[in-house]
């Protein structure tokens, strides 16, 4: 008996139909390629600067990560990008480096707002909106969600808007500092928590804050109060969602080349050398700038989006309440005693001990990178 049903089981091994259904493979089969579904993150103040940086820091790490292990289905990534300016988001988006496999094939929503085209399943967001309408941004957020088929990854960012050194302590300046730094985070924290929550990746929410809310600048003192508050918000979160599996935490960027920052860079320019072409003086304001800073330079917005980018991943998976300084040193050397180039305060240590540069000037802490100054 058993020869017979070794002979009939061989016999069937020899059928084509039999041969041809072995072969296919059991959809649980473990050595079938599972297509992972695409990373999902929301960046607000998108449309230039840092947060354009981030945009494209994502987009050109998920693409080569597709073309790398494309026989596998790679797993790309959706974005949700939110600005007041449709235009330049929507610009951003048509630049943005996609996968070998879907150059050809964008998605009709690609760069569409989020007012039906670019739901899930298709390319990237724009959902043009205001921080400062904190009412608002719930809404916003959940059309992310919506759209994006929920979120793993948010990324808040906001430049700081003009700063009247001359009048620290008006109270229109202090609201739309908060409004902007403290209740827009806590409208998006809330919005995408859930979201966040539910993700199979775990949730981050990163919130790009400043050296100046560990920084007194007596010329910025809205902004500092702003980012020292958010600071606190970041690590409050970060002990109340850590059980979610939620990694809530901030990166702290220093001077960066952002248009806000050639924005303070022209004046500092201007005053330094009397040049009057705007460009001539942008340059000359960058140098004085980066001159100020221990490494020498002034940041690029791909460095800070590049650190972002490396706190959202697993291997990160083990940080969390943290707000990390992209400074160039200025904070260490603040703390040493090297004082702020944006302080009008006066310190006690000598010139060679404050660490002059050749031109005079201190190093330090700078003004914050999307600030625009007036005049005093």
């Amino acid at each position: 008996m058993a020869t017979e049903l070794a002979s009939s089981a061989a016999a069937t091994q020899q059928l084509p139909g039999a041969t041809q259904k072995q072969q296919k493979p059991s959809p649980q089969s473990p050595h079938q390629p599972q297509a992972a579904p695409p990373l999902r993150v929301l960046i607000t103040g998108a449309s230039e600067g840092i947060g354009a940086a981030v945009a494209r820091r994502f987009a050109s790490a998920a693409a080569a990560a597709t073309n790398a292990n494309a026989t596998s289905g790679g797993a790309g990534v959706r974005l949700a990008l939110l600005s007041r300016s449709r235009e330049k988001l929507q610009a951003l988006v048509a630049s943005l480096p996609q996968p070998a496999a879907a150059a050809g094939a964008a998605g009709a929503g690609e760069g569409a707002g989020a007012e039906g085209s670019g739901g899930a399943g298709g390319g990237h967001v724009v959902l043009p909106a205001d921080l400062r309408d904190t009412a608002a941004l719930r809404g916003v957020v959940a059309q992310a969600v919506e759209q994006l088929g929920g979120l793993d990854v948010v990324v808040h960012n906001g430049a700081p808007g003009d700063l009247d050194p001359r009048d620290i302590l008006n109270p229109d300046t202090w609201r739309t500092q908060l409004d902007l730094h403290v209740l827009s985070a806590v409208a998006i924290a809330g919005a995408a928590q859930e979201a966040l929550a539910a993700s199979p990746r775990g949730g981050v929410l990163l919130c790009v804050s400043s050296i100046c809310g560990q920084a007194p600048m007596p010329a910025f003192a809205a902004y500092c109060a702003a980012k020292a508050a958010q600071d606190m918000l970041v690590r409050t979160l970060a002990v109340a969602w850590g059980g979610s599996g939620i990694r809530v935490l901030s990166v702290a960027p220093g001077p960066i080349h952002t248009p806000g920052l050639e924005r303070y860079a022209e004046h500092v320019g201007r005053k330094a050398s009397g040049a009057t072409d705007r460009d001539a003086a942008v340059v000359e304001g960058l140098k004085v700038v980066g001159s100020r800073q221990p490494l020498g330079r002034v940041g690029t917005p791909e460095e800070v989006a590049a650190a972002i980018h490396f706190l959202t991943t697993p291997e990160a998976g083990f940080v969390t309440g943290v707000v990390l300084p992209i400074d160039g040193g200025a904070l260490a050397y603040s703390a040493w005693g090297g004082g702020s180039s944006g302080s009008s305060g006066r310190s006690s240590l000598t010139s060679a001990q404050q660490g002059k540069t050749r031109d005079g000037s201190a190093r330090g802490v700078e003004a914050p990178a999307g600030a625009g100054e007036v005049e005093a």
